[in-house]
């Protein structure tokens, strides 16, 4: 039972990292809008040759690290007219922005807007959601156990 249980983990492993992989080739780099409309590629060509130099070195068969969204504060709270508003600060490590849309995106939350600061070193995300006053604890409980999900490597949400 151990031995398949390790065989699934490294299998979750792998298809980890070929999803990332598959990504970075396609779309190495992203403009995400949490208001999750449609993404746009930018075109930063003139701008990054030292990036795209970057990317050609780099060795794509060693494995992807998985970056936990690390929460320093979240507040939740109901403005009337059923507008709920959700500030969490993180601290900022790599790719803690793109993982914060999907973990948000994979809730199908009705956000009505949103906000992201980055500092030197937090992330600064406010949402503005609609929901009714008795929906904001469930709100905060929900965005909650999502990120504890996605921190979790041995959960099998595919966010």
């Amino acid at each position: 039972m151990q031995e398949l249980i390790d065989q699934e983990k490294t299998l979750e492993a792998e298809i980890r990292e070929l999803e990332s992989r598959s990504t970075l080739l396609e779309n190495p780099v992203r403009d995400y809008d949490c208001n999750f409309a449609e993404t746009h590629l930018q075109d930063f060509s003139d701008n990054n040759d030292m990036r795209s130099k970057k990317f050609k070195q780099m060795d794509y068969s060693t494995r992807v690290q998985h970056y936990p969204i690390e929460v320093l504060e979240m507040k939740v709270t109901w403005m009337g007219e059923k507008t709920v508003v959700v500030c969490i600060t993180c601290s900022k490590k790599r790719e803690t922005m793109v993982q914060l849309c999907k973990v948000l995106e994979s809730l199908n939350l009705n956000i009505l807007t949103t906000n992201f600061s980055s500092f030197t070193s937090r992330l600064s995300t406010t949402l503005f959601l609609q929901a009714d006053e008795e929906e904001s604890s469930a709100v905060e409980a929900k965005i909650q156990m999502a990120i504890a999900a996605y921190n979790d490597p041995n959960c099998l949400i595919n966010f």
